[in-house]
């Protein structure tokens, strides 16, 4: 259960994810296309935010098991971690479950910023993996719909 003081902990921790992949987060986030939005097919950037992108490849680098570090440097933080998920609170709740599932110990849920780093890290992990499924196909969401499908099938 979260509590006021785990939320205002998050408040200076930030979710981020390799810089070098921002212009393909834009181009599949309404985020990034503000400008025209009235012109979007929505089938061509499937997601709302950043964070929605970022949560999928967070799942993605979690079910690949494998977390990537990367200098300070070579990341984008796009907002802090305690004004969007307590938010979107199934978010906050999933992201402690499997934190303590990881480290089977409760303890990571009094370091934000060792859980807030391992779920970014893990956001790095997946992010190339669910790009390269909508780069360069005709229609990116369903190329991510059948990506999953096959994902979620091979367990």
């Amino acid at each position: 259960m979260t509590d006021d003081l785990f939320v205002s902990n998050l408040q200076n921790q930030h979710l981020k994810f390799p810089s070098k992949y921002l212009a393909n987060v834009q181009r599949f986030t309404m985020t990034g296309q503000s400008e025209k939005a009235n012109n979007i097919n929505r089938d061509d950037v499937p997601f709302d935010r950043y964070v929605d992108i970022w949560w999928l490849a967070f799942c993605i680098g979690v079910q690949e098991g494998r977390r990537t570090q990367l200098e300070a440097s070579k990341w984008y933080q796009f907002i802090r971690a305690g004004e969007v998920l307590p938010s979107n609170p199934w978010r906050l709740f999933q992201l402690q479950l499997i934190a303590v599932g990881i480290t089977d110990s409760t303890e990571i849920l009094s370091k934000p910023r060792e859980l807030v780093s391992m779920a970014n890290e893990y956001a790095a992990t997946g992010l190339p993996i669910l790009l390269d499924e909508m780069l360069g196909k005709s229609v990116p969401i369903w190329a991510m719909t059948e990506f999953l499908h096959t994902r979620i099938h091979m367990n």
